[in-house]
This record gives structure tokens, C-alpha cells and sequence, in this order.
């Protein structure tokens, strides 16, 4: 998992703006690249006990998707 240097609201309210002030297509690029940064990234470690809770968890899920077609 990676965690963005800059917030998606804070990216998206200066692309806003931006727009409001009548950016061109290369500060829409700058702004981009903004967002395309990362700060932080997770590895999770191998562990069986997690496997298995990943496995748990995809079995519910596709019984979750089965249960909202029914509806």
C-alpha cells in the first residue's frame, strides 16, 4: 500500500481552482504529478494467519455479491 505526499481533496481543490483561474494543459500536468508522489510504502509481511484471513475475507465477499444480485 502507498500513501500519497499530497491529499486527494487538497490536489483536487487546486486543480479547481486552477481551472478557475484558467490553468493551460501544462499546469494541469504539474498538478498531476503531484498526486503521483508517495510519501510512504507498506509491504505486508507473509504470515499464514493473514492468508487465511484474506481468504476468509474473499469468501464473504463474493457471498456479499451473491446476496445483492438477489435484492
Amino acid at each position: 500500500m502507498e500513501v500519497a505526499d499530497c491529499p486527494a481533496a487538497c490536489l483536487g481543490a487546486a486543480m479547481i481552482a486552477a481551472a478557475g483561474e484558467g490553468a493551460d494543459a501544462e499546469k494541469y500536468r504539474e498538478l498531476a504529478a503531484l498526486g503521483n508522489r508517495t510519501e510512504k510504502s507498506y509491504v505486508p509481511c507473509e504470515s499464514e494467519r493473514y492468508e487465511r484471513k484474506y481468504r476468509q475475507f474473499c469468501r464473504l465477499y463474493q457471498s456479499m455479491l451473491e446476496t445483492a444480485r438477489l435484492l
